[in-house]
């Protein structure tokens, strides 16, 4: 996949590399407001005290704006001397934020889960609003969520796996395309080694 992206990169015209940098923007900030516009309902009717699924929708709702705020800043956090792309004039540091964050957004994905799991218990089986919280789903439900997030994104740091992988960082190989040690007996990855494994574990 990453040979695939890297051929498809060099081969961009400059009108393709700066869609590919400010399309995204528009689908964030949409993404943003109405992530706000949730965020802001919930918590001055102080819906997520009464009940879970208010409590789950929270979550969910900050989670994707603090993602979608990161998808915003598309190639402006990337280190133009790894990937030359439009808009490119970050560092490496800059990129690991921004992949932290892109990464992050698997906690949306857990609250997500987590709401399917809610429609089940209370539509399927019944459960009461009281039976819920007698169960402690909520902390459970918000603790694996912000875990997933927290540890992937930062395992994902500590290992250097957190580069520029087209529009953004996320989890890739520098330079994309290099051969990974897990598939190869022998890597020509300067960053982000086995990144196409750990994008199989972590999302």
């Amino acid at each position: 996949m990453f040979r695939q992206l890297a051929v498809a990169i060099d081969d961009a015209s400059e009108a393709q590399s700066k869609a590919l940098a400010i399309t995204p923007k528009i689908v964030a900030i949409f993404s943003l407001i109405g992530s706000s516009i949730l965020i802001h309902d919930i918590v001055s009717n102080g819906r997520f005290r009464k009940k879970l699924y208010h409590s789950i929708l929270l979550g969910m709702s900050i989670t994707d704006a603090l993602c979608s705020l990161a998808f915003f800043f598309t190639t402006w956090p990337i280190p133009p001397e790894v990937l030359p792309l439009w808009g490119a004039s970050g560092t490496q540091l800059t990129c690991t934020v921004q992949g932290w964050f892109t990464q992050f957004s698997i906690s949306a994905i857990c609250y997500s889960g987590f709401l399917a799991l809610h429609y089940l218990l209370v539509i399927r089986l019944g459960w009461t609003e009281r039976r819920l919280r007698d169960a402690r789903l909520a902390f459970i439900i918000h603790l694996c969520s912000i875990s997933m997030g927290v540890l992937t994104s930062s395992i994902s740091a500590g290992l250097g796996l957190l580069n520029p992988i087209g529009w953004d960082c996320w989890i890739a190989s520098v330079p994309l395309g290099c051969a990974e040690s897990w598939q190869n007996e022998q890597t020509t990855c300067t960053r982000g080694d086995n990144a196409t494994l750990f994008q199989w574990l972590f999302f």
